[in-house]
């Protein structure tokens, strides 16, 4: 295909039409990216061009009249996208938390969310996530993707031991919790202080087993005990065990309990004699539960997967952190709401005891008033009396007067003032939904 019949960017099509029109001014008036097109377009025959600076001035040739002559061909088109690249592209255009509505099929959601690893419109380092917790009603979120932002770096495997750490110390002593047959302990040995060593130019502590009892936060000290080296990740503790695989076979061991220091205990434990593969493996074990595991293969040796180690627990620990983060998170959510139903709860109760306090004078007033038109009935009515009877009616009804401008509340402004007591914790439960704990 010659070079003129190539297809043009719309870039290209622009300064072809402009030289078509001559050149006009008012197009092009800051820099000189359109002399820079129209140099391309003289290269493919399309145009030519004279003079420089001010005297530049371009035609176009009958190769480029007969190319804006031909159909702009349509744009390539945007090739199919999965459901999974449409959930993908939602999440985006929502600014990376997505809340999910009714018509959202929850099972379906979950599936395409596996499916977005793999698709192309995801950025690197980042992929969906499901979750239906505070602070979220239920939404497809973006979050870090560890498994591609966290690399692996090379681990230094050491060929002579200088200085053991006491762990690794303990393990070459130690024949009856080594797991690895006699001729094969000093590539083990090298092994473990060659990780203890990149953990400590990783900042990563690797403490003795009473030092770990003592951070261990969980119940059980089992795997600590038995571990040959211990890392303590972040707030993690982790047990690091090796052990050489075994071929199959071995004669049962009859008797053990007479061998007991005659032959090293883990292989009494085993009640099968130990063939030795010279295989190892090394297993990572987090306190709470599950492991990993690596060893020799036939491409690639223990020592070779040591930075894939380093490499998991850099992404466990960033996973924790970002675990303490959202618990945080959820936390203050779940305070601030209790906050607010408290405040809530405690204005209507407010407004309840000030209505009561209202109700109560009102009441009093009233009752106060058929008080007052009976005194002037009974004044009326008395002085039908003898003298003696009249003063102490008189006497009575005054003293009823007095009484009755002490209780009235009109009388007494002050009493206008509501006086509510601070609610308790009892008095707020009837005005909070669904009886929430604030304390």
């Amino acid at each position: 295909m010659s070079s003129h019949l190539r297809s043009l960017t719309s870039q290209q099509q622009a300064v072809l039409q402009w030289i078509q029109d001559g050149c006009p001014d008012g197009v092009y008036t800051t820099g000189y990216g359109h002399r820079s097109v129209a140099k391309s377009l003289e290269r493919r025959g399309l145009v030519t061009i004279s003079g420089r600076g001010p005297t530049w001035t371009a035609s176009i040739c009958p190769a480029g009249e007969q190319r804006l002559e031909e159909p702009v061909p349509p744009p390539p088109a945007e090739p199919d996208l999965t459901a999974a690249d449409q959930l993908v592209r939602r999440v985006l255009g929502a600014g990376g938390e997505l809340e999910l509505t009714e018509s959202d099929d929850r099972n379906e959601i979950r599936e395409l969310v596996e499916q977005s690893l793999k698709s192309p419109l995801r950025p690197h380092g980042k992929k969906l996530d499901l979750v239906n917790d505070f602070p979220y009603v239920y939404a497809v979120v973006l979050v870090d993707y560890f498994g591609e932002l966290v690399e692996a770096r090379p681990v230094r495997i050491l060929e002579n031991i200088r200085r053991y750490h006491p762990s690794v110390k303990q393990f070459k002593q130690n024949r009856d919790t080594q797991r690895v047959s006699e001729e094969h302990v000093g590539r083990a040995t090298l092994v473990l202080q060659s990780l203890v060593q990149e953990a400590e130019r990783r900042d990563i502590r690797v403490p003795s087993f009473d030092e770990a009892r003592l951070l261990n936060r969980s119940n059980s000290n089992s795997k600590l005990s038995g571990a040959h080296v211990i890392f303590k990740v972040g707030d993690e503790l982790y047990a690091i065990n090796i052990r050489e695989l075994p071929l199959k076979g071995g004669a049962k061991i009859e008797d053990r309990w007479k061998l007991r220091g005659t032959r090293p205990q883990w292989i009494l434990d085993r009640g099968y004699e130990f063939i030795s593969s010279g295989k190892l493996e090394l297993i990572v074990e987090p306190i709470g539960y599950g492991d990993t595991r690596y060893r020799d293969g036939k491409r690639k040796r223990l020592e070779d997967q040591l930075p894939e180690v380093f490499r998991r627990l850099e992404i466990s620990r960033r996973h924790t952190a970002v675990a303490k983060q959202i618990e945080a998170k959820r936390e203050k959510y779940k305070k601030q709401r209790h906050e607010k139903e408290a405040n809530i709860a405690r204005q209507k109760y407010i407004d309840a005891k000030t209505w009561e306090y209202f109700k109560e004078l009102s009441e009093r007033w009233q009752k106060l008033e058929r008080h007052r038109e009976f005194l002037e009935q009974a004044r009326a009515a008395m002085a039908s009396l003898d003298p003696d009877e009249l003063n102490q009616a008189q006497a009575f009804l005054a003293h009823s007067e007095e009484v009755i401008a002490r209780l009235d509340p009109l009388g007494h402004p002050e009493h206008l003032v509501p006086k509510i007591k601070e609610p308790s914790y009892a008095d707020l439960q009837q005005y909070t939904p669904n009886k929430a704990r604030f304390w």
